[in-house]
């Protein structure tokens, strides 16, 4: 809606390349802070990636979805 938002975190776990876990914060909306855990499973012919985004508030949940399956969308364009 042509809104900059401010979205803001701190990585909790890294472990090339098999999963990533940060804090995920939007001030704008809410001062509660979640967590997105991103997991990536290698295989002979090509790979999977799994992310989960827990804590999310209830009316937050579907943006936060749609959000995230357009980014994960653009990511396999990009990668394919």
């Amino acid at each position: 809606q042509g809104k900059e938002i401010e979205h803001r975190g701190k990585y909790l776990e890294i472990s090339r390349p098999q999963f990533l876990t940060f804090t995920w914060e939007v001030p704008q909306h809410s001062s509660d802070s979640s967590v997105v855990r991103i997991t990536v499973e290698l295989f002979k012919e090509g790979s999977k990636l799994t992310l989960t985004h827990k804590n999310v508030l209830p009316e937050y949940q579907e943006a936060t979805k749609a959000g995230w399956t357009k980014i994960l969308d653009n990511l396999d364009k990009e990668l394919n």
